[in-house]
């Protein structure tokens, strides 16, 4: 019943933005179409496989969830419900236990999360194609035909786009470091303060100011360290959007992930070896945050508070930095990465679990939107138009 009144309201959704639905859909059928030969899952038959990978498309590129993705399959298995005949509901009415059963099982196919990330991975030149015929419909034929025009118009598109990432980046920068410095304070005047005073009969002015100012610190300047795409990616994006639209198809068929049916057996004796190390790794982070918080004379509680909010940092960081990658095609990692990624990733992960309890004071983001982020924006525009009216005024001289 839950699954029927479901597909009522992504009909009727749908329905009253038709237009917008069925463009979505198109890009969403182009981007499957041209991307799905690139992956070949062994052992699975080839057509089990689409619909994995059709529903990964949908959670990468439409970021839908599994009601809407239980719909556009109960579409393309049927049709949509208000264009069904009498006849054809009847007959559906036979069918509809099977369908709901194998859709769930499409839905918990044990591929998904490679899948997602390796649509994520293809994503870019097929955003900025999209976008491009979008703002260009009525003459993008001409476009598309014409590499120098195509190639400035993509150049052009791109670039608005990093700048939309850099405002993107900047309101998620300031909102996290206000949001970070708001609840420090709260957790130090209502938990840290009222603990030392108690327990310790006084507190500790210097480590109160380091937990308090070093997790707004280190989230600026983790904010700071991540930078929008350069030329270099547009050039990128420019050859692979020749690629999706040329008509040699061997560019379609070459296979890039190929993802076993077992998964590979692991030698148990180096996995072991490899567990422990990481574990040795995580408890040497953590135990090293907490000899260098002993010098500055940090009792427990501090410590705690302090490792709480570092994690949470971390992990904004680290979503913050997903923003960046948006239009970024991906190169060669350095050789380093997986060893940085070690050593920060137990970080991430209590950062992740401890966010999600923290979401439940949002309520907070949209005090500051009014508060801070309007007026820094109208301050920005000022700047913004103060130094565009004084080049034109330097020009008028020269």
């Amino acid at each position: 019943t839950e699954f029927i009144y479901d597909l009522l309201a992504c009909e009727v959704e749908e329905l009253l933005s038709v237009k917008e639905a069925e463009t979505r859909s198109a890009f969403l059928f182009y981007l499957y179409q041209v991307t799905k030969n690139k992956v070949v899952i062994e052992g699975i038959p080839e057509d089990n496989k689409d619909q994995f990978y059709y529903i990964a498309c949908e959670q990468a590129y439409l970021k839908n969830d599994p009601v809407f993705i239980r719909y556009h399959l109960f579409t393309l298995s049927f049709d949509r419900l208000s264009n069904l005949t009498d006849e054809e509901t009847e007959k559906l009415g036979s069918q509809f236990g099977s369908f709901f059963k194998k859709v769930e099982g499409y839905l918990k196919n044990p591929y998904a999360e490679p899948l997602k990330r390796f649509v994520r991975k293809q994503l870019p030149p097929f955003l900025i194609l999209f976008e491009l015929i979008k703002k260009n419909s009525k003459n993008i034929e001409e476009i598309v035909t014409q590499h120098d025009v195509l190639q400035e118009k993509t150049r052009e598109l791109c670039k608005e786009k990093y700048h939309e990432t850099g405002d993107k980046l900047k309101t998620a920068g300031i909102r996290s470091i206000i949001y970070i410095f708001a609840t420090k304070m709260l957790f130090i005047l209502l938990i840290e303060v009222p603990f030392s005073r108690f327990v310790y009969g006084s507190v500790d002015l210097l480590a109160v100011a380091i937990n308090g100012l070093f997790p707004p610190f280190l989230m600026g300047l983790t904010v700071s360290m991540v930078s929008v795409p350069t030329d270099r990616n547009t050039a990128r994006i420019f050859e692979r959007i020749i690629y999706i639209l040329d008509a040699d198809d061997s560019f379609e068929n070459s296979v890039i992930l190929t993802i076993p049916k077992k998964k590979q057996e692991r030698r148990p004796i180096l996995f072991g070896l490899f567990s422990l190390m990481y574990l040795g790794i995580t408890l040497t982070v953590f135990w090293g945050i907490f000899r260098l918080l002993d010098f500055f004379d940090f009792h427990v509680v501090s410590k705690i508070i302090f490792l709480f909010f570092i994690s949470v940092v971390t992990f904004f960081g680290f979503r913050i930095r997903q923003i960046a990658k948006e239009y970024r095609l991906e190169t060669s990692e350095s050789i380093l990465s997986p060893f940085v990624d070690i050593i920060f990733l137990p970080i991430v992960s209590v950062g992740k679990l401890l966010s999600n309890q923290l979401s439940k004071i949002n309520f907070l983001m949209f005090i500051f939107d009014f508060l801070i982020e309007a007026p820094f924006k109208l301050i920005v525009e000022l700047i913004e138009e103060w130094i565009r009216f004084a080049r034109q005024r330097k020009d008028e001289i020269l």
